[in-house]
């Protein structure tokens, strides 16, 4: 008992710390590169070097984007991608970086997050140490605070990224003036990205299962504001004109 109430009290802290750091972009960027310095995962975090950033909310086809982009684009481009914060947008926006934001509709994106989660350290641990709400007011605050930025990305929408990503990389391309090859989104190369990723990105039969108790908690929030500002916010995302 004493070390679940922990484990949910550090989950609080973590979560309300994470937020406050990211008021702050460039510090919560340099924090990250320390943070990860000599690490694998420091390869996905934004530098001045960087040729794309690849970026959305968990569970907005991220992974199936950035292994898409490689099928066709050299190994040799550098990717940010994989924070899940909305500060690697902003800083790769101020730093005239092309930028593919994706996102997904917050009750399907949300409740696969929570699937996820409780695949990876169990759903007894996941319902002690987690809350949809939090996630629904993180997906919330992921895409509010990137309005005043929107003219600067390409919007790359869930469904359009899982049927023609082909096109989402030539509006990339239309939007900043680059040349990154065309993903041919034939069900062939769309097998061998899948065939080629970690289980996490693939569907899941075990994740399924557990999703109908996180579909239920979602299906409570429908009638809070909360959940209404998440929906304004993918109307508006989803909807934006990618224009150069």
């Amino acid at each position: 008992m004493i070390r679940s109430f922990i484990y949910y009290k550090n989950k609080i802290v973590l979560v309300h710390l994470k937020k406050l750091l990211q008021y702050f972009p460039g510090l919560f960027i340099f924090i990250q590169k320390v943070r990860y310095k000599g690490k694998g995962y420091g390869r996905k975090i934004i530098t001045k070097n960087t040729d794309i950033v690849i970026e959305g909310y968990p569970r907005s086809a991220n992974s199936f984007s950035v292994k898409a982009f490689k099928f066709d684009n050299a190994e040799g481009y550098k990717i940010a991608t994989h924070l899940h914060a909305y500060p690697q947008v902003i800083v790769g926006v101020k730093h005239n970086i092309p930028t593919l934001l994706l996102i997904r509709n917050p009750f399907d994106c949300v409740v696969s997050y929570m699937a996820l989660l409780a695949q990876a350290v169990g759903f007894e641990k996941i319902n002690k140490g987690y809350n949809i709400e939090w996630l629904l007011k993180d997906y919330v605050l992921f895409y509010k605070k990137l309005l005043p930025y929107k003219d600067k990305v390409v919007v790359g929408v869930f469904s359009d990224v899982l049927t023609d990503y082909g096109n989402v990389i030539n509006e990339v391309n239309n939007k900043f003036n680059t040349k990154f090859e065309l993903f041919e989104h034939s069900q062939e190369n769309v097998n061998k990205v899948f065939s080629s990723s970690k289980s996490h990105l693939s569907p899941s039969g075990k994740r399924e299962d557990v999703k109908n108790s996180f579909v239920e908690q979602m299906e409570q929030l429908k009638s809070t504001r909360l959940f209404e500002e998440a929906e304004s916010l993918y109307l508006e995302w989803s909807t934006t004109k990618n224009i150069k």
